[in-house]
């Protein structure tokens, strides 16, 4: 059954700086939920897109008149706002996943690296690193119901297989890179991804893997229930050896009971999809969603609709309202996937692969109601009132019906 999907036109949350001024990073990233008074909070990266800009606050937009007009949070308030629009567990808590900062340390204290080398980046088995030296848990800001003050809390979880980055002589404290997720009987789930190891026989895997973490009901654990390990098949597509693996996983939980989740590859390749009908502790073959699919994210409306939003080159929306979430419609395009250095202010006369792009194609998406979602993505040429083209984060009602 097709689903008839209907784009309002989008509106501005925040205009920043042109491409010309800052390149990649600053005005990208975003996310986007309701606080429990019904207002929309969009945050997104507000620093170069590095790891030695972990543990910066993003920029946060607040909207009480349900995304129609925008109001920028100061900047010192960011870190106790922004936990209001976290993910809200069944317990009433807000739980946000932050990054921290990379800890200097003592090279000389540390085992021969796994074999994979990348720029700077190294990456140790986890058990092999002393405990003084990093605290390898994962750290939530948390909002607890009632309060307006956020605090830390630090959770040990399953981390057999964990590896450790180290960049420039730094460690790196570890921290789930997915989105928290609920599902239909109340489960919190944490996706992740890594360059991990087997958690059966510890053999190290050189590409990401994505990796799916259930909470203890009691909130005190983090166990892993299952992870999908990426193996290269030319078969499927060319460049199967030179991508990334599988990362940036998002899930949904269907009406049947099933659940799928989509991965990303890397820039430029295939985004993959799978299934479980055993409430994710195995995963059907991952198969070819699009040729293209970075930090995918669902959303699944109450009239049954899910929907997918992902992209680079470009930024798409794509539906199904098949119960099983096997088979989709054809995508609907926001961004072109065209080169679009045309748009820049300034001519340029060298290949600048941001300026071609023209948006991360990093987006996030929430239900609004019955038949309808708002999606937040970053354009690189969106003009002011002046005509200058400039980076833009924009939020766009869809509409959908079957």
């Amino acid at each position: 059954m097709r689903v008839k999907i209907r784009l309002e036109e989008p509106t501005i949350v925040s205009l920043g700086p042109t491409v010309e001024e800052a390149g990649w990073g600053t005005h990208q990233f975003p996310s986007i939920n309701y606080d429990d008074d019904g207002n929309i909070g969009i945050s997104f990266h507000s620093a170069k897109d590095q790891i030695e800009a972990y543990g910066t606050e993003p920029y946060l937009y607040i909207s009480n008149d349900k995304g129609k007009t925008w109001n920028m949070v100061d900047s010192k308030d960011v870190h106790n706002v922004k936990t209001r629009f976290g993910t809200k567990l069944p317990n009433g808590e807000r739980y946000l996943v932050e990054t921290r900062t990379p800890v200097q340390t003592d090279t000389s204290r540390l085992n021969e690296p796994l074999p994979f080398h990348h720029d700077t980046l190294k990456y140790y088995s986890a058990e092999s690193i002393p405990d003084d030296m990093l605290d390898k848990r994962w750290r939530y800001l948390i909002l607890k119901k009632g309060q307006t003050v956020p605090g830390y809390s630090y959770f040990n979880y399953d981390d057999k297989g964990l590896c450790i980055v180290s960049s420039n002589g730094s460690l790196v404290p570890p921290f789930p890179f997915g989105r928290l997720r609920i599902d239909n009987e109340g489960t919190v789930w944490q996706t992740t991804y890594n360059r991990s190891r087997n958690p059966d026989n510890l053999g190290f895997s050189p590409y990401y893997n994505s990796q799916y973490f259930t909470f203890k009901d009691d909130y005190t654990y983090i166990y892993q229930r299952s992870w999908i390990p990426y193996t290269p098949d030319t078969r499927l597509f060319k460049n199967a050896f030179q991508t990334e693996g599988f990362c940036e996983a998002d899930i949904a939980f269907l009406d049947d009971g099933s659940c799928i989740t989509l991965m990303r590859t890397g820039s430029n390749t295939p985004s993959f999809l799978s299934r479980s009908t055993d409430k994710g502790y195995t995963w059907s073959k991952p198969v070819l969603f699009d040729d293209k699919g970075v930090w995918p994210c669902l959303c699944k409306l109450q009239c049954g609709v899910l929907l997918a939003s992902y992209g680079r080159p470009g930024f798409y929306v794509r539906a199904t309202a098949d119960p099983t979430g096997l088979y989709w419609d054809a995508p609907v395009e926001l961004i072109t996937s065209n080169d679009r250095t045309s748009e820049r202010n300034t001519p340029i006369s060298i290949y600048n692969w941001t300026s071609r792009v023209g948006t991360c194609s990093y987006s996030d998406m929430m239900v609004l109601d019955e038949n309808t979602a708002m999606v937040v993505y970053s354009d690189f040429f969106y003009p002011d009132e002046k005509g200058i083209k400039r980076k833009a984060i924009l939020a766009r009602k869809i509409h959908v019906d079957v």
